[in-house]
């Protein structure tokens, strides 16, 4: 086996090992009052986990004063919000790129010595005047980061399963 193969094979296992997740971050891992993203039954739904059960999901909707509850056994996907993030940085981003591009068609344009120059500096300065006005708008709005959580029904159930299980042995000489 080539060195090559090694790095590929040992990425692979490193990879292989982060998709499975660590005990206690399911269901249970979920606190009373945290944000949640609930697809469940082909819909899906936003809001504050009221109450969590054995097998039961008490969601609180955003922008309803209603608490639905969600069976665990019909949740096809639960995530959890861990953070609250600012829209500085795509904004700045944004602002810059858009801002830019006057600057370099007026460079670009210009009977001036050296065009270069011109489309370099004059891009720079309207992209930084459009990134500082992006950054501002953009902090002013945020977005959630968002976590899958593994969903694992506790109650007995009456249809059969078929459980597999896959072993990657590596041998690295």
């Amino acid at each position: 086996m080539t060195p090559d193969n090694r790095i590929v094979l040992v990425m692979f296992a490193t990879a292989m090992m982060g998709t499975s997740p660590a005990r206690g971050q399911g269901v249970e891992s979920v606190r009373q009052g945290a944000r949640v993203r609930v697809a469940a039954d082909g819909e899906r739904m936003t809001g504050t986990l009221a109450e969590r059960g054995q097998d039961t999901l008490w969601v609180r909707l955003d922008h309803a004063d209603a608490v639905r509850a969600v069976p665990l056994a019909g949740v096809q996907r639960l995530e959890v919000s861990r953070e609250w993030r600012s829209n500085a940085g795509r904004g700045a981003l944004a602002g810059f790129v858009v801002g830019a591009i006057p600057g370099v068609v007026s460079g670009a344009t210009c009977d001036c010595g050296n065009r270069g120059a011109a489309v370099l500096l004059l891009g720079a300065f309207t992209g930084g005047i459009g990134a500082a006005i992006g950054a501002v708008l953009g902090a002013t709005s945020h977005h959630d980061v968002w976590e899958v959580v593994p969903v694992a029904v506790t109650a007995a159930s009456s249809h059969p399963t078929l459980g597999v299980t896959a072993t990657l042995r590596l041998r690295l000489r």
